[in-house]
């Protein structure tokens, strides 16, 4: 099975779910969403998927909305790798939240909800969503599809990406950083707006972050709009303003379908859940 085919089966909404570790290349699949009625067209399935490190658990989150619940409500469901009790039902949310998988961050899974209104985390070790203070940039009017979901983890910080065109496109970032100098018990955090890239040159190119750097400096694939025959990866360096690419493709370009940093992780699925199927992702079919 080639990458684009993985990415088909591992996002359609109604199931199956796999969990894989790219570097023992194993697979488990976990046991399908049971539905209350025949799924219908515009039916839709977000995931999440996290760690706890304080208690070592691996968690799978999922939120299935049916497309005639009233007022866009989903039901939750959680499953804990290696717990026998398989999906555990965990009630009806009222965040409409975007189509877009949960971003992980520091034990919670984060979206972005109610058109572009709200942030919302689900907290995995107690299990319940909580609102979260809402950056200077809010509310986001229009979440464009051609872009990125603007949620991502920068430099072990809760990050906002957006993408603005005004003389030449732009990306702006801001971040959920502690407020250190704070004085009030439930303000201990604050969005900084960490840095704006701009490029000018092309009226249809912009920067899309992957990461940042030891050195302070962004990864980036620089993208060209309309056009994904040119796209580079680069370094963004904040302090002068200049990018240095290093990884591209002369016979045709990058096509990127998704870009997520991997940590290594040598736990085995076979140990973790001894109860079920393990198999190797390349056997997968």
């Amino acid at each position: 099975m080639n990458y684009e085919q993985l990415g088909k089966k591992l996002l359609s909404y109604n199931d199956p779910i796999y969990v894989c570790n790219p570097f023992t290349q194993e697979t488990v699949r976990l046991p399908q969403l049971t539905l209350i009625k025949a799924a219908a067209k515009n039916d839709f399935l977000l995931i999440g998927f996290g760690y706890l490190n304080a208690i070592k658990e691996y968690k799978i989150v999922r939120i299935f909305y049916y497309e005639d619940s009233k007022f866009c409500k989903g039901q939750v469901q959680v499953y804990t790798l290696g717990d026998k009790n398989g999906w555990r039902y965990k009630g009806i949310t009222d965040h409409f939240l975007s189509k877009s998988n949960g971003v992980l961050c520091n034990g919670a899974l984060y979206w972005i909800a109610n058109m572009g209104t709200e942030i919302v985390a689900f907290d995995l070790a107690d299990e319940k969503f909580r609102s979260v203070p809402m950056p200077p940039c809010f509310p986001i009017k229009y979440i464009d599809p051609c872009f990125p979901t603007p949620l991502q983890v920068l430099g072990g910080c809760l990050s906002i990406v957006l993408y603005r065109y005004s003389l030449g496109w732009s990306t702006d970032i801001w971040s959920l950083k502690p407020l250190m100098d704070s004085k009030k018990e439930n303000d201990k955090l604050h969005w900084s707006n960490e840095f704006i890239i701009q490029f000018k040159d092309l009226h249809r190119a912009y920067y899309c972050p992957i990461s940042l750097t030891e050195e302070n400096k962004v990864l980036a694939w620089h993208m060209q709009m309309y056009c994904s025959t040119q796209n580079t990866l680069c370094h963004y360096d904040p302090k002068t303003a200049t990018s240095e690419e290093f990884m591209y493709d002369d016979a045709g370009g990058f096509q990127i379908f998704q870009v997520i940093p991997y940590m290594k992780s040598d736990v085995s699925l076979t140990a973790l859940v001894p109860d079920m199927a393990v198999s190797n992702w390349n056997s997968m079919n």
